[in-house]
């Protein structure tokens, strides 16, 4: 797979997720149930250790594939969650798949700590008022 090839898909994938950005519309109530976070960390587990996995096989397209998939649950997790936007395929470099594995490591982070946050601050849903 030549490198021009991959980083054509590269700039076709970000074009499709910015696309993908719902439009903010001014003051947004939401209501953020951080046992349902929880649950879709659960879920996308296994997707971050598969990223890992084949940084260490060094398998680009699987990389690349997964960190799509990522990407996009993430952008709908921020959005939803007031989070700042997490540009997990920015760093994507097929001859030094480190600096993805590395970005989804920090991403994750991210993730765990909104959890163990929103569970500290209360058992039950948490009503905020956002201001796009």
């Amino acid at each position: 797979m030549s490198y021009d090839f991959v980083t054509q898909w590269i700039s076709l994938m970000q074009d499709y997720l910015s696309e993908k950005e719902p439009e903010k519309n001014g003051s947004i109530p939401t209501e953020h149930n951080y046992q349902d976070l929880a649950d879709w960390y659960g879920e996308l587990s296994y997707t971050w250790l598969r990223i890992r996995h084949y940084v260490q096989q060094n398998d680009a397209v699987k990389v690349y594939m997964w960190g799509i998939y990522l990407q996009s649950e993430l952008n709908d997790v921020c959005q939803d969650f007031g989070a700042k936007k997490v540009e997990l395929m920015k760093y994507f470099d097929c001859e030094n798949l480190s600096l993805i594995a590395q970005k989804a490591k920090e991403a994750e982070k991210l993730i765990r700590d909104m959890i163990a946050k929103g569970g500290a601050a209360s058992s039950m849903s948490i009503k905020v008022k956002r201001n796009s």
